[in-house]
């Protein structure tokens, strides 16, 4: 393989526009699971938290995975949807198949982040509200119900995973050749399992593109410069941005605050010393 191409840290599905919209826009793709997602060891607390779903004002998913897994125990549990509590999201994924298993969907918050999506459920004083995450999920969205005075439970309904021996081997081997033309990143694990991965040797200039602000602040704190960030979370918009970004060139696309910084790795302000 001599050809360059985006790299797109997840794994590969099949409703996803990216492949196709960067082909269109002339960029080859390759798709590399920086991370693995598996269900939980057992489904015991998953399954105790959706027997109580009656006493519950909202259920809360964050993620697309969060939706697969939930459905998934959903239809195990023969679980009526109608009679289920309605159902946040912070973006669009995975709304389409709870609308279609006939959930109740709260609006879609103004901003992909969790204090937007607090904003959507009124006023959580008093209210109980189930939010399913991966093991691995950050915990500001709770913590941010409870100082509003609910009570949340979080549990965990599935886990992130590190990638596969192959994939660590496949990823570094690629770096190393200079084949990466960008790295696109869908959630905060993979930008840490990226960071944890990034050889020494290699190029030092590969632009970075977030999904979304949750991705992006994970970047900044370890460090690593965000190039490209849509300004709507989902993985159609991002494919656009990284297409825009790519035909206009490094050097005239990035911000003129990014402009003196030429390796992955921020320069740190005294400030923040």
């Amino acid at each position: 393989m001599t050809e360059t191409f985006v790299l797109l840290t997840r794994a590969r599905r099949d409703d996803d526009p990216t492949p196709g919209i960067l082909r269109e826009m002339g960029f080859e793709t390759r798709f590399l699971p920086l991370v693995c997602i598996e269900p939980p060891e057992t489904w015991r607390d998953v399954d105790e938290a959706l027997r109580t779903l009656d006493t519950c004002d909202a259920v809360i998913l964050p993620s697309a995975n969060a939706v697969r897994f939930f459905l998934e125990r959903i239809e195990a549990l023969e679980i009526d949807p109608l009679q289920a509590p309605p159902v946040a999201t912070v973006g669009p994924a995975g709304r389409e198949p709870l609308q279609a298993k006939g959930f109740r969907l709260l609006p879609l918050p103004a901003a992909y982040s969790a204090a937007a999506l607090v904003e959507t459920l009124g006023d959580p004083a008093g209210k109980r509200f189930l939010i399913f995450q991966s093991n691995l999920g950050r915990d500001d969205l709770r913590l941010s119900l409870e100082t509003f005075g609910a009570r949340v439970d979080r549990v965990t309904a599935y886990r992130n995973l590190p990638p596969a021996a192959e994939a660590v081997s496949a990823f570094r081997e690629w770096w190393v050749s200079d084949l990466v033309r960008c790295v696109a990143f869908y959630s905060p694990s993979a930008v840490r399992r990226f960071r944890e991965l990034l050889p020494e040797s290699g190029p030092k200039d590969v632009p970075l593109a977030v999904i979304g602000e949750t991705t992006g602040a994970e970047a900044t704190r370890l460090g690593l410069r965000v190039d490209i960030m849509p300004g709507e979370a989902t993985a159609e918009a991002l494919a656009f941005a990284i297409g825009q970004y790519l035909q206009l060139g490094h050097r005239e696309a990035r911000q003129p605050d990014t402009t003196t910084n030429t390796n992955h790795q921020e320069q740190k302000h005294d400030a923040n010393s």
